[in-house]
């Protein structure tokens, strides 16, 4: 099984950037920042991996764990959203760093060239430039990773309220996999029974415990099946799977309700004037 390695002790290899079901499941997760947790919530199940006393929040990539694969049978990437972190696969960085980036960034060897399972060697690309430095691009995906290591480390206060609340559940405790231990995801029961004081107090602190707890809810409709808590399959909408279900749906709602537009910073009811009549909806 292909593992990760440093890149300071391979520098004389060359790589193959492309993503497929082996790098994913090699990386199993990526570590997110602060600004794309909203985004990858409508993507990828998000986690929070605890390794000793670090703590980090995550998108799993590992495919048994999820609904829908990240990549099609023919090597094609399905579409949706690339966090940052899987923006510089097949690279990751050693969760806990030692100042040298030779050392800390780490490459997963089922992509190198000298591998079996890299299609175009001709594509592949160089580990370090000419003078034994990380390469140009390489510098780049250190640069990137490192932002989002940063950025993750914000996120402490918010996973701190998380565990503390105690708000999460280990991921798959009925089915026991390489993610199970020191891999959480969030409690929707706990989380809906807490009370408004409760709140007010992680909101003071900061809000991203919040957000991130409601980020959490949302993305585990992207978890497998049997991993998914029981209400989220209470929650799904299995009417509106049909396409033309869900358009007599949608028609009837729109039918029933009664929209209107407030003046805001975003939108003036100024830009009307000089119309012969306001729009219906914007007259009230």
């Amino acid at each position: 099984m292909s593992r990760f390695v440093p890149v300071g002790t391979i520098l004389a290899e060359s790589y193959c950037g492309t993503i497929g079901h082996g790098l994913l499941d090699g990386l199993q997760f990526v570590p997110l920042t602060g600004t794309e947790i909203h985004v990858v919530s409508h993507h990828y199940p998000i986690c929070v991996r605890t390794n000793g006393t670090l703590a980090s929040l995550c998108a799993i990539l590992e495919s048994s764990h999820l609904a829908r694969p990240l990549v099609d049978g023919a090597g094609r990437w399905n579409g949706c959203y690339k966090p940052i972190a899987l923006r510089c696969a097949p690279f990751r960085l050693r969760q806990v760093p030692t100042g040298d980036p030779l050392m800390d960034l780490e490459i997963w060897e089922g992509s190198l060239a000298s591998r079996s399972n890299v299609r175009e060697v001709s594509d592949a690309l160089p580990i370090c430039n000419g003078e034994g430095k990380l390469s140009r691009e390489l510098g780049t995906y250190y640069s990137g990773l490192r932002h989002v290591q940063v950025e993750n480390q914000k996120l402490e206060i918010a996973l701190d309220q998380l565990f503390l609340a105690g708000l999460l559940n280990p991921l798959a405790e009925q089915r026991p996999t390489v993610l199970s231990t020191g891999h959480a995801t969030l409690s929707d029961p706990r989380f809906e029974v807490l009370t408004n004081r409760a709140l007010e107090g992680m909101a003071r602190q900061t809000f991203a415990g919040i957000e991130v707890a409601v980020a959490m809810i949302f993305s585990q409709m992207h978890l497998a099946r049997d991993l998914r808590p029981a209400f989220v399959e209470r929650l799904s909408l299995r009417h509106l799977r049909d396409d033309a279900q869900a358009n007599d749906w949608s028609a009837t709602a729109l039918e029933g309700m009664d929209p209107w537009l407030d003046e805001s910073d975003l939108f003036s009811l100024d830009n009307f004037v000089g119309f012969d009549q306001l729009p219906e909806t914007f007259a009230k």
